[in-house]
């Protein structure tokens, strides 16, 4: 843990939707106290974002890219970040990514933080009869071509939802799972070149190694999911070679999962440290 230093922490989580889960995030934060909150599926416009609420937690740095009742992507922070923007990954900006540089004097001064909330891409696995599908391949294949002209000096963190289950134990069911979008083949393929392209590291499964389960999603569709240990790993933290000697630890703090009226997801906890 560097000694005595606190570890610098960053919290990742799909909220699906950021004033439903207003409370939940307030507990979360309470209890587990994140320098920087990336929140994925905030579904509301930017005008109608609850900034003053997070600037009651401490939160004033504020970066949000959102639209009504879809997508949203939102970088909070205690101390001051330079904004990177948002990118359009294959043509338009429908909200699902967001980047920011962090200047404090911690762990995490100087690294460029990334937040995505790459495409579900819907029910069916064929690009060629399902446009969504399409799109979610296409999104890929941009993350890769940009992970790729990335300077490799530059420490970078990659967080949030990208909807693939990229390894065999990252779903209760790989025999099921492999037939349905966000765990074929194809998918998974895509995403293991996104990841040797940019050189990352999957801190998550460098904490907790294959083949031990490792699930940040588990489906409305089946209620018992969560307490039947039935998920799949959606969530990641992501980090390439210049980043990777600050971080300390990856966590997962699966209890909101359970609370009334939870978010699908997990939040997914990242602590730096410059030792």
């Amino acid at each position: 843990m560097g000694g005595t230093v606190k570890p610098t922490r960053i919290l990742s989580w799909n909220v699906n939707s950021v004033r439903r889960r207003l409370p939940h995030l307030v507990r979360v934060v309470r209890a587990t106290a994140p320098d920087v909150l990336c929140l994925q599926e905030t579904k509301v416009r930017d005008d109608a974002f609850p900034r003053a609420e997070f600037s009651a937690l401490g939160y004033n740095a504020q970066a949000i890219s959102g639209q009504p009742a879809y997508n949203g992507v939102a970088i909070l922070a205690k101390a001051a970040f330079t904004s990177l923007g948002a990118k359009a990954w294959r043509g338009h900006d429908d909200k699902r990514h967001l980047a920011v540089r962090l200047e404090t004097k911690d762990a995490l001064h100087g690294v460029e933080l990334h937040c995505f909330y790459v495409p579900s891409g819907g029910g069916l696995p064929d690009r060629t009869r399902n446009a969504k599908f399409d799109d979610k391949l296409r999104f890929m294949e941009a993350l890769t071509r940009w992970s790729k002209r990335q300077d490799k000096t530059t420490p970078r963190l990659l967080v949030g939802d990208f909807n693939i289950a990229w390894l065999e134990h990252d779903v209760w069911n790989h025999k099921t799972a492999r037939r349905a979008v966000g765990h074929t083949d194809l998918e998974r393929s895509l995403f293991s070149r996104f990841m040797e392209a940019g050189g990352w590291c999957d801190l998550q499964r460098r904490s907790v190694p294959a083949p031990d389960p490792y699930y940040t999603w588990w489906s409305y569709r089946h209620p018992t999911a969560h307490a039947q240990g039935r998920g799949w790993r959606l969530d990641y933290t992501l980090a390439n070679q210049a980043c990777l000697p600050r971080v300390v630890d990856v966590s997962l703090y699966k209890r909101a999962r359970g609370w009334k009226t939870p978010s699908d997801h997990a939040p997914v906890i990242t602590d730096l440290t410059l030792g």
